[in-house]
């Protein structure tokens, strides 16, 4: 075995582990979940005066010339550990702080934190008094360039932060500072909705919901369109959006969306708000379709464009699409919007027209054309668009990206003009990187004139194998249960997977069946047996369980060498969902075995003269209970 190269793997995989988890599984939880603490100093933001801001946006509605939509109501704050809360000791040295943020009336908040550089060590949680959403624990790797950490909407009028701060930190001030917490008065998505004064269909009764007729063919395109609330206060819309060098399970997850919304570091994304149906079917309860956290790649007010990039990209399950583009200067023959207008749920509108050139912001637009005398082709001919439809993607009729919506009057009283940013001139932008399209959208510079749109699965195909185990931890009499995923599988009805342990010489097979067939995901279980305890070990006969290990057969590398898995117990730890352990490029072509180490993944060559791929194994100690964990780790 090269034992070099295995000690590199180790090396890497315990950095990805500690960067990513950074407590083990039960230290996630915040420490007040734990333990009685006592009742934290609270925040009170000043009064929210909503009638009024409600009608201030009012005025705007009228006339939507580079405004976003307001749904929150930020003020500045100056806010650290340092300067206001309570500090609790926890023993050992270790301290915990908190502050209980409360605006009362609030639908829900946002916290930003403007400067976010947090040692080593500390650990940062947010939630609502009931603890219904609680978000973290954030580290020291959740800093970002921009130096920023915003939270998502959080439902309800009150927050509570809670930072444990361990001794080693003793004597050093939290590098955080809380300059900006937000009162929402309008729901974002489904958030808020459940005590706002009004139900779902805030917007204009000429609207159509996605999901009727008229959305039809664009139910691909529909999945790439997205909500932003940036700043705690301005609501947009925006498409996630397609580049040449997305290429395999490749994705860059940029959204295209407009200027004059002021998107970035503060920016979070809301997925898949819409009707189930035609008119009916709202969007259930608050769920966790976010992302929150950008960086602006491109912007140029000109033709009112700002490209983002994603501080994540969406997990699999958020059904996301990247729309396509096309660049082509001359107008298309008819065009489409999908929309969020008024920060309702998800609307489409149709022009059978062609685009002119735009006068109010210039020919670097495209105009929905209001100037024929024919009221039949005057304006949308279906649906229209308001306040929260800013950003909003053109489409062409092969569902690739136009522009995007800067403004106008239209609505669905006024069958009047819209202007949206021309790709075509956001291409070349401003001359710069900073200020243009190509660099970031053609990356290959292919000199492409369009691009089509990529379905999200494609940027999770597993090629190489994925594996989950249902538990950390497993008794003596108890069940593993395997769920294996390989897309090159996919049609296959059943697949075998060896079980072996370091206390059999015989080998075990278990079939793992498709779920659903065809699917290329199987699942299948195995029972866990004991076995008499070995020298050296003073434990019950019945407190030691086989090691299982999970064969997952010949797989290939992701990505140039990387092994995607999913969660996995090392040493009381545990590797995030969905990381990459990058494997190094000499190894790529071996087959991987377990160690007697207990680490997640380790290297010995194969034993198949033929084989050409790589074997993923993941060694998997079936810890019985808690007091065979302990005592073990204390020799």
């Amino acid at each position: 075995m090269p034992t070099s190269l295995v000690r590199t793997l180790a090396v890497t995989a315990s950095a990805i582990l500690l960067g990513a988890a950074g407590a083990s599984a039960a230290d996630d939880r915040p420490i007040s979940s734990q333990r009685p603490m006592r009742e934290a100093v609270t925040w009170a933001m000043p009064h929210v005066d909503v009638p009024a801001l409600v009608a201030e946006d009012e005025m705007t509605h009228a006339v939507r010339l580079g405004v976003p939509e307001r749904i929150g109501f930020p003020v500045e704050t100056d806010i650290t550990p340092s300067n206001l809360g309570t500090w609790d000791d926890l023993g050992n040295g270790d301290r915990l702080w908190r502050l209980r943020l409360a605006s009362p009336g609030a639908l829900w908040m946002v916290l930003g934190f403007d400067a976010y550089h947090l040692q080593d060590g500390g650990r940062l949680w947010f939630y609502d008094e009931q603890k219904r959403t609680v978000l973290g624990p954030f580290g020291a790797a959740d800093i970002r360039d921009h130096g920023e950490l915003w939270t998502p909407p959080i439902e309800g009028d009150a927050v509570v932060v809670e930072l444990f701060w361990p001794s080693a930190l003793a004597g050093q001030a939290p590098r955080m500072h809380l300059g900006t917490v937000s009162h929402g008065y309008k729901p974002f998505g489904a958030i808020g909705y459940a005590a706002y004064e009004k139900a779902i269909g805030d917007s204009g009764s000429c609207n159509i919901d996605v999901n009727c007729a008229l959305g039809n063919d664009w139910q691909d395109e529909k999945r790439g369109v997205v909500i932003l609330l940036s700043g705690g206060s301005g609501f947009c819309t925006g498409s996630m959006i397609n580049n040449t060098g997305n290429t395999g399970a490749t994705c860059t997850p940029y959204v295209l969306t407009a200027a004059h919304c002021s998107a970035g570091a503060s920016t979070t994304f809301g997925f898949n708000f819409e009707r189930s149906g035609c008119g009916t079917g709202n969007p259930g309860p608050p769920t966790t379709f976010t992302v929150t956290g950008a960086t602006v790649k491109g912007n140029f007010a000109s033709s009112d464009f700002t490209l983002l990039q994603m501080s994540a990209l969406p997990p699999e399950s958020f059904n996301f699409y990247l729309n396509g583009w096309n660049r082509d200067p001359n107008p298309t023959t008819a065009t489409w919007v999908i929309h969020h207008p008024s920060a309702d749920v998800k609307k489409i509108s149709r022009d059978g027209d062609p685009p002119v050139n735009g006068s109010n912001w210039g020919p670097n637009h495209w105009r929905i054309n209001d100037a024929t005398s024919d009221p039949a082709h005057r304006g949308y001919e279906e649906g229209t668009t308001e306040g929260g439809s800013s950003g909003s993607p053109l489409f062409n009729p092969f569902g690739q990206i136009i522009g995007q919506l800067h403004g106008g009057t239209a609505s669905c009283t006024s069958d009047t003009y819209d202007e949206y940013g021309k790709v075509a001139e956001s291409w070349i932008g401003g001359g710069t990187a900073a200020t243009r399209l190509s660099d970031w959208l053609d990356p290959l510079a292919t000199g492409a004139l369009s691009q089509n749109g990529k379905n999200g699965a494609a940027c999770f195909f597993q090629p190489a194998g994925e594996l989950t185990l249902n538990r950390s931890r497993y008794a003596c009499s108890d069940t593993v249960a395997i769920n294996l995923r390989d897309d090159n599988l996919q049609g296959n009805a059943t697949q075998a997977v060896t079980i072996a342990s370091t206390t059999e010489s015989t080998p075990e097979t278990v079939i793992l069946t498709a779920t659903p067939a065809g699917s290329g995901t199987f699942t299948g279980t195995i029972p866990v047996a004991a076995v008499p305890p070995v020298a050296g070990e003073q434990e019950h006969p019945q407190r030691r369980a086989r090691v299982p290990v999970v064969d997952l057969g010949r797989v290939q590398p992701i990505q140039g060498g990387d092994v995607r898995r999913e969660q996995e117990e090392v040493d009381g730890g545990r590797v995030r969902v969905g990381e990459r352990l990058p494997v190094e490029p000499a190894l790529v072509g071996q087959r991987l075995q377990p160690q007697q180490t207990g680490h997640p993944l380790a290297l010995g060559p194969s034993a198949d003269p033929g084989h050409h791929g790589t074997t993923l194994t993941a060694g998997h100690r079936a810890r019985p209970c808690v007091e065979c964990r302990v005592r073990r780790r204390r020799r």
